[in-house]
């Protein structure tokens, strides 16, 4: 469970930084029941569900990029661990204005948003 409240608790940081506590309380409130159910969840189900997805996605929309990674032996369980960490931490590893348009993305059009920003 340690990684779920380091991941929550890092985005949260990052909403009060830039809202007032209360609009980031809402902001986390509703990304937590509406937009992304189950990805902070203890079970990890919705989060892990989503990473295999992606996974699936890029051997049919990026064949050249799964071969590579094969080629690398990089296997399912290296490639969704990275995913994952994409996913919880809402891609805070890109530049601010990257993040914060992929945050855009997410409360507008729900996890599609992970996706197309993973590919």
């Amino acid at each position: 469970h340690g990684r779920i409240i380091r991941d929550y608790v890092y985005t949260a940081g990052l909403y009060v930084t830039m809202f007032t506590r209360q609009d980031a309380f809402w902001l986390l409130a509703s990304l937590v029941e509406d937009v992304l159910p189950g990805f902070y969840h203890p079970s990890l189900i919705a989060v892990h569900t989503d990473t295999n997805t992606l996974h699936d996605l890029v051997g049919v929309k990026l064949p050249g990029v799964c071969q590579s990674l094969a080629t690398l032996q990089l296997d399912r369980g290296a490639l969704c661990a990275v995913f994952i960490s994409w996913f919880m931490c809402l891609f805070t590893q890109l530049p601010g204005e990257s993040m914060l348009r992929v945050w855009d993305l997410l409360f507008f059009e729900g996890n599609k948003a992970l996706f197309r920003t993973a590919l």
